[in-house]
């Protein structure tokens, strides 16, 4: 064993060590991990993410990492110790630490209810707040057909300039979930029954509006998952990162051209996101919205 490796074990275990007693890890996190501050928003903000993570990995029944958990627990705790008011998204990271800590497989009675009611008649306002990102199926085949009507009134959707410069390539053999599963992270997705990979034709944007084509494929993609839920199917949005519109490869040119190569594609179209489709296996849980105070910018002093 070389001894970059060696030391690299060693720090790994001296961590385990500190962040194993609450008092040694307190300091840790204080001054190592977050020694450039630590205010309410990113308190806040980490906790929703860690909580998010948690249940990923209880969705695909792996074990969650002790240094997640330990982490999560200091941010808590440090919550608490400032008096921080606790909102639904901490409350419903803290049933996630509970289960990812203790092994529990479902959301104890007190977890936040999430069975969202818009208040208003609109069926629209309606599927916004009941559609969730699925990442368990059955075994129930999907029509082809009904999909594709589902993107034809997706493309209705607002572009810049009218560009509408989506395109969608539909996936439903396993050799082919196989082969993308090379190009986007995880893997639950290989369950789904149909893949739907997003592509944005670069050409139809100039070189500083490159991030238009996320732009305009956000949009697409916000009807497919609207129109997707109220047709009772279960769907996630996948994020595409190995390049990106204005050309820039994050990996070599070599993973880039087997990409096109096996789709028989025009580089000209980049992949942008991946949607995952088919029939719910559950429900999950809704994480809580920001309140919308935090949303609303105040200018100046008003």
């Amino acid at each position: 064993m070389s001894r970059g490796c060696e030391n690299k074990m060693l720090k790994k275990f001296i961590k385990n060590l500190i962040v194993a007693v609450p008092f040694f890890r307190t300091l840790y996190f204080k001054n190592y991990v977050y020694r450039k501050g630590l205010d309410e928003k990113i308190i806040r903000g980490r906790i929703q993410n860690f909580g998010h993570n948690i249940e990923l990995c209880l969705s695909k029944n792996e074990t969650v990492p002790s240094e997640l958990l330990r982490e999560l627990e200091f941010l808590i705790k440090e919550m608490a110790d400032r008096q921080l008011v606790a909102d639904e998204a901490s409350e419903w990271a803290f049933q996630w630490l509970i289960m990812g800590k203790y092994g529990l497989k479902e959301i104890p009675q007190k977890a936040v209810e999430c069975s969202y009611k818009s208040g208003t008649q609109c069926p629209l306002s309606d599927a916004i707040y009941q559609r969730r990102s699925v990442r368990q199926w059955t075994n129930e085949p999907v029509d082809r057909k009904a999909i594709e009507k589902i993107i034809d009134t997706a493309k209705w959707a607002p572009s810049s300039c009218n560009r509408q410069s989506w395109h969608v390539l539909l996936l439903e053999k396993k050799e082919d979930f196989e082969f993308i599963s090379g190009y986007f992270p995880n893997e639950f997705y290989l369950n789904a029954q149909i893949l739907l990979v997003i592509f944005a034709d670069a050409n139809l944007y100039g070189n500083n509006e490159k991030h238009f084509a996320y732009l305009d494929a956000g949009a697409f993609i916000q009807n497919l998952l609207l129109l997707l839920h109220a047709e009772g199917f279960g769907a996630c949005w996948i994020g595409f990162k190995s390049w990106d519109c204005s050309g820039a490869v994050f990996s070599s040119d070599e993973h880039r051209n087997s990409f096109y190569n096996y789709f028989k594609l025009n580089s000209n179209v980049v992949p942008v996101s991946m949607v995952a489709v088919g029939r719910p296996a559950t429900t999950p849980k809704a994480p809580p919205r920001q309140m919308l105070k935090n949303i609303i910018l105040r200018h100046g002093n008003e």
